[in-house]
């Protein structure tokens, strides 16, 4: 591997799986919550597939809090914590966005540009330092982007 890449250490290390992990949960959480947010506006926030997307969201949070503590078991239960908060902050977007409530919206950036900071916070000191909060916070900027992008978009469709 060395010679390859002028890296070392090896890719099925523990470290090298948790971060693949990680990177394939991160990614499956970004199109579940697109999922959820198609099919609160196409059947309601009272229906059945709504329900259905938001439990499946909700596993991939809770999977995600358990790989948090797979690295320091008392962080798992404020990760989630906080993981769950920040998805609370997208449903308020997604419907301030459908209901036009400007107002709403742009509470929800507010709240998920807070979130930003605190999970910068939270990973950074879970990481002792290694994973540096305005990291964090550019990443989950971009998430809050595209996401954001995706419930005006469908927003506008479903008014």
């Amino acid at each position: 591997m060395v010679a390859a890449t002028g890296m070392e250490g090896s890719v099925d290390s523990p470290a090298a799986v948790t971060l693949a992990t990680l990177s394939t949960l991160l990614e499956e959480h970004a199109y579940l919550a697109g999922i959820a947010v198609k099919a609160a506006y196409s059947t309601g926030l009272d229906s059945e597939a709504f329900a259905a997307a938001a439990a499946v969201l909700d596993d991939n949070s809770v999977a995600l809090a358990d790989l948090i503590g797979s690295v320091d078991a008392d962080s798992r239960q404020p990760f989630l914590d906080l993981w769950r908060e920040h998805v609370g902050f997208f449903v308020d977007y997604a419907v301030g966005a459908l209901t036009e409530d400007e107002a709403m919206v742009e509470q929800a950036k507010l709240d998920l540009g807070s979130y930003g900071e605190s999970a910068g916070a939270f990973f950074e000191s879970l990481s002792g330092g290694v994973i540096e909060s305005n990291a964090v916070q550019m990443g989950l900027g971009v998430h809050i982007d595209t996401l954001g992008q995706a419930i005006e978009s469908l927003a506008a469709v479903y008014r």
